[in-house]
Parts: C-alpha cells; structure tokens; sequence
C-alpha cells in the first residue's frame, strides 16, 4: 500500500489545496474554520462581521494497468456563513453559501524524476435563493509539471485557474518541498507557506507554521446584504498566519489545528448592474480544527537513522 501511495506525493502537494496538505493526501475529512467579528473599515454605519465555514470532502485514488498513472475523484461540500453586527442595532444579518464541487485528476509519471499533474473542478458556489443558472456555475483546475531533484528536494511550477484571490483568474504556480531528518518544508505560490517539525520518532506529532492564502466566489440572490450593501456576487479574501500542529492518533486518522491571525479580510461584492463594492476588515485572531483519513505511514530511511 505504502509503494502505491509514494508514487501519489505531488497530488499530495497540489491537489485541493484545501483537502490535500503538503505532507499527505488527504482521503477524506471534515474541519471547521472561523474568524471573529471585526469592524469593516471605513464604514460609516460600524458594521461588524464574522464568517465560519465547515468543509467535508473525500477523495478516491486509482492506479491504471499502467502503473504510471493515477487517476482521483473528489468531492467536496462547503458551508460559509457571514454574519454582520452594528452598533445601532440588535439585529443580525446572516447570509449563508454553498460550494459543491467535483474534482477529476490525472498524475502521471513521465520519467522516474518527472510527473505532470492535471486537475479539472466544476463547481456551484451560490447561496442557491434562486434557479440555478451560469451564474452559480465556476471552473477551476491546473496543469503542473514537478520534478524530484534529489531525495531531499522537489520543485514544480504551472498554471492554475482558481478563485483563491476571490474571484476566477488564472495564475502562474510555483512549489517546492524539502524533507530531511525531522523538518518538512513546503511552498505552493500563490497559496501557502508551510514548514512542520516531527516531535515524535514515528510520525504522530508534528508542530510547525504556516501561511494560507484563501478566497471564494459565490452567486447570491440577496438583494440586500449587511442590511444596506447590494449584492449579486460576493467575493472574499483572507491571508492566514500561525502555528499548527498535527496529531496521529491512529494508523490513519489524523487531527489538524491551525490558530493565528488574518493579515487581510476584503470582501468584494457585485450588484446587478455590474456595479463594485470594496470593503476591508480589521484584522483578527483565527482559528481551524479538522480530522482527516489519510494512509498509513512507513518509516523513512532518517528515520531509522534516529
């Protein structure tokens, strides 16, 4: 089972970005992330928001006759839940949106050092008030090459269209991994800085930092939200940083938390006549928990050495 997965570590790296962490494929799981209410700047009516979101997802690898290609199929369901404050009323503004989305990937084993990746991600982001229609409907997806430099080090770049900077662009994607002795590094730019150290010889517990940028986009039928902003399309960024720490309780159950703070919160909302409205945040702390199912581990040749 080990020699299966080994060969699945670039789709390890890249997948999802939000299933799949830097370390491990991600078979399945669930977590929760929220941020705490903040005033939006420059806002004349002291609005205050907070968004928390739940996410589940599963992933199904499968090795061709081949045995230089693999193909996964993902599924992943998302809840976001914005709720506005002000300061001259009791009430509360709550709006809630949906993301489902199917995933198809092909990994594929060019030479022993080179694997090209493709992904393609339809997806619904909507709070789904209305029909559906074009409008609840995204594309996302990529196309990478990586290359294992040595057994230490590996680095890939491509392009990758996606709504992580909230709404659909296309972007250039650059990554890299170091592994050696207890310390794992990796980078996927635009999206993630990651560096872990293992505290325990096997692969139980690992501490470390990251940074995570993320975004969305979602159709909306609200006409007005936050009481008075108009909106037909709501897109949001937000840059996470922190410490984090892994926990293996099992042979392949495995806890994540991710605490810090958010450098930026922007929202970014459409009206129905095309019309933008940009709002930012103040920052704030931040926070996320989630399980997942990932494969068993197999003891590296560092490790054997401790």
């Amino acid at each position: 089972m080990y020699t299966k997965f080994k060969y699945l570590l670039p789709l390890a790296l890249l997948a999802t970005m939000t299933e799949v962490s830097a370390q491990v494929l991600k078979l399945a799981g669930v977590d929760y992330l929220y941020y705490p209410k903040v005033r939006l700047n420059d806002d004349g009516s002291s609005l205050q928001v907070s968004f928390q979101e739940l996410n589940s997802y599963i992933n199904i690898p499968m090795k061709l006759k081949n045995d230089r290609t693999f193909l996964v199929n993902g599924v992943q369901f998302s809840l976001l839940e914005a709720t506005s404050f002000s300061d001259s009323s009791t009430n509360e503004y709550k709006q809630k949106f949906y993301k489902l989305s199917y995933s198809f990937m092909v990994i594929h084993r060019l030479t022993e050092k080179w694997v090209l990746i493709s992904r393609f991600s339809p997806t619904l982001a909507s709070d789904f008030g209305d029909k559906l229609n074009s409008d609840d409907f995204l594309m996302q997806g990529f196309l990478l090459a990586n290359k294992q430099i040595n057994q230490k080090l590996m680095a890939g770049g491509g392009l990758i269209y996606t709504t992580r900077l909230g709404k659909p662009m296309l972007l250039p994607g650059l990554q890299l991994k170091y592994e050696h002795g207890r310390h794992q590094f990796f980078t996927f730019l635009p999206a993630t800085i990651d560096y872990n150290y293992r505290l325990t010889r096997e692969e139980k517990l690992w501490v470390g930092f990251k940074t995570v940028l993320n975004g969305a986009n979602f159709n909306s039928s609200v006409d007005n939200f936050y009481g008075s902003i108009p909106v037909d399309r709501l897109n949001y960024v937000v840059a996470n940083f922190g410490p984090t720490v892994r926990y293996r309780f099992a042979k392949i159950v495995q806890l994540e938390i991710f605490g810090g703070f958010n450098a930026m919160r922007r929202y970014r909302f459409e009206d129905g006549h095309s019309t933008v409205h940009t709002y930012s945040s103040q920052s704030s702390s931040s926070f996320s928990v989630g399980l997942t199912i990932v494969p068993p581990t197999k003891k590296s040749a560092s490790q054997n050495q401790e």
